[in-house]
């Protein structure tokens, strides 16, 4: 099962090489031009000094004609290391840009109740550190490890044929390395999964803090930030000690024998001269050396790629675990289809909860609203107001009961459609860094200037923008920073009327509002309300006397349900919350 795990994991890497499987390939060939090229040098060093060993007076046609041979394999070293750099590099940046094309199209797709459970900060360090270090391995490792191979099995070949005996004394170092890999790789690996989860938390705590920097400044605490990323930061050099120290343990361990090598081969190879074997020559060991050299070199290579091996596949492990997570908000397989919603909201003995059916937020919770009309939602905070407007848009899905929309289960209806036919503003709209323009028209992006003008208009913000030095292209600054509490409110109602949906939700859209800014909200929202279903959510209840029906919400139910005039007569619940807004 373990096995079966890491091949399904291997095998979802070489569908993201697949499409650049043409160049990969002329990368590896160009990898095993490069050894052969490297091994092809020692053939001629021997024959130099073997012809300097027959005779000392070398002719100048024979040495420049080596030298040209030499010269010609370094300019195919040279072209080879070229290709391999630029070429494979690119691979690996495909690849990361795939991965992380996916990646966010998934995070895209999950629901709000995977986003409920996580740290944004976190989301963030997987999409960007995590990949750019995985790719970067992946091409090199590939390169590297084929280059290896070749240069092992072709090295030992000619070895064995210059000296047997020398050859099993050198075969000998190879498992010792291998085996402490194998022992130190495990231990580096867990060491840095755990290096990865530190510098995504400091990725979440600088976002948090610097998205609410206002806050800190406000309440002086910039002390108090310095010593949750001090902790964080410390904790994540914790880790890198561990994982530092076990490396030192590796290299120190593997370098050693490496560089016992060369004097080894020395030594016995002049034992075996000094023993009467007259097969082993000066040239022969001078060769024998180079290749041991070329043989040293991917050592050292493959040595390294362990340590980034472990570092490396952490990363990739991460991203997995969140392409694994199932999208549980999805179309049905045949989509009911119409051009546009009237807008009857109906919902059928609905349970809600956002963590388990033990803490149901909604309970047994039925109403309906016809279409066209306007409907207030008025209770406690905390009372479920809010989320029966989230399950109306299928932000989540109920965990019993039905929420149906012109008769048809919201489970039916494409999210896409579903959700070009909803508009939400909220009490404090979420402003993208970027233009007005920009802003208004992510309510369509595919609006003309002159949609976006006149949906200014009708929210009362046009001469605001006019009044503007760049006017439409003036930029709102991160969350809209630029602007006021009322402007942004505006920009956030013509995106509504840019969208032109059938189903209007306000969500406290003037609580936070001065006197006079409410008033210029309040008549863009009569324009934007008007002949469409409009749930309203207020706390200011003199905003929802005109209400043509008044629900109150208490404990996830509705408990009155009315007129402004009829609920006050009633003496219940409204009654009492209006008589404490207005101290009567």
């Amino acid at each position: 099962m373990i096995v079966s795990g890491k091949l399904k994991k291997w095998c979802v890497l070489l569908g993201y090489l697949k499409p650049y499987s043409r160049l990969y390939v002329f990368d590896l060939v160009f990898a095993v031009l490069e050894a052969l090229s490297t091994l092809s040098i020692p053939f001629v060093i021997r024959d130099l000094l073997s012809t300097v060993g027959k005779d000392n007076d070398v002719g100048l046609s024979y040495l420049l004609g080596r030298s040209v041979i030499l010269l010609v394999l370094i300019a195919l070293i040279y072209v080879a290391n070229f290709f391999i750099t630029k070429y494979g590099c690119l691979v690996g940046a495909f690849i990361e840009r795939d991965m992380r094309k996916d990646l966010f199209e998934h995070y895209e797709k999950l629901s709000c109740r995977f986003f409920d459970k996580q740290r944004i900060g976190q989301l963030i360090s997987r999409i960007t550190v995590d990949l750019y270090g995985f790719s970067d391995f992946f091409h090199h490792a590939s390169e590297e490890l084929l280059i290896a191979v070749v240069k092992y099995l072709i090295s030992f070949t000619i070895l064995f044929q210059i000296n047997a005996k020398l050859s099993l004394a050198l075969i000998v170092m190879f498992p010792a390395v291998m085996f402490i890999s194998l022992y130190y790789i495990d231990k580096m690996e867990k060491a840095s999964i755990e290096s990865h989860n530190k510098i995504a938390e400091i990725n979440e705590m600088v976002a948090d803090s610097l998205s609410g920097i206002r806050t800190v400044k406000l309440f002086g605490n910039e002390k108090v930030e310095i010593q949750k990323f001090n902790f964080f930061n410390h904790n994540f050099v914790e880790w890198k000690k561990y994982m530092f120290t076990q490396m030192s343990k590796y290299f120190g361990c593997c370098f050693s024998l490496m560089a016992s090598v060369m004097p080894l081969v020395t030594i016995l190879g002049i034992l075996i001269i000094n023993g009467g074997d007259k097969g082993l020559t000066v040239p022969d060991i001078t060769m024998f050396l180079l290749y041991v050299g070329i043989l040293l070199d991917p050592t050292d290579r493959l040595l390294g790629m362990a340590q980034r091996f472990a570092d490396n596949v952490a990363g990739y492990e991460r991203f997995l675990e969140v392409l694994s997570e199932e999208v549980t908000l999805k179309n049905s397989s045949s989509p009911a289809v119409k051009e546009v919603l009237k807008g009857d909201i109906t919902l059928e003995h609905v349970d809600f909860s956002y963590d388990s059916n033990t803490n149901l937020v909604l309970s047994d919770l039925s109403f309906d609203v016809k279409a066209g009309t306007y409907v207030a939602l008025v209770g406690a905070s905390g009372a479920g107001k809010t989320t029966i407007c989230n399950l109306i848009a299928r932000l989540y899905d109920v965990n019993k009961g039905r929420v149906l929309i012109d008769g048809v289960n919201v489970k039916d209806w494409s999210l896409e459609f579903l959700r070009e036919q909803i508009c939400f503003v909220q009490q404090d709209p979420y402003l993208f860094s970027g233009s007005i323009l920009e802003n208004i028209k992510y309510g369509c992006p595919e609006a003309s200037f002159d949609d976006v003008v006149r949906a200014a208009k009708d929210a009362n913000i046009h001469d605001f923008i006019q009044g503007l030095p760049s006017k439409y292209e003036t930029e709102v600054g991160e969350r809209g920073v630029y602007l006021s509490g009322g402007q942004k409110q505006r920009i956030a109602i013509a995106r509504g009327f840019i969208r032109d949906p059938s189903i209007l939700i306000l969500d406290e859209a003037t609580s936070a509002l001065d006197n006079e800014s409410e008033y210029r909200v309040q008549q863009a929202l009569e324009r934007l309300c008007h002949n469409r279903t409009t749930l309203v959510i207020a706390h200011r209840l003199s905003t929802i006397k005109k209400a043509q029906r008044i629900l109150v919400i208490s404990d996830g139910k509705v408990v009155e349900s009315g007129k402004h005039d009829e609920l006050l007569a009633e003496k219940g619940i409204y009654a009492t919350y209006y008589m404490l807004q207005f101290d009567l």
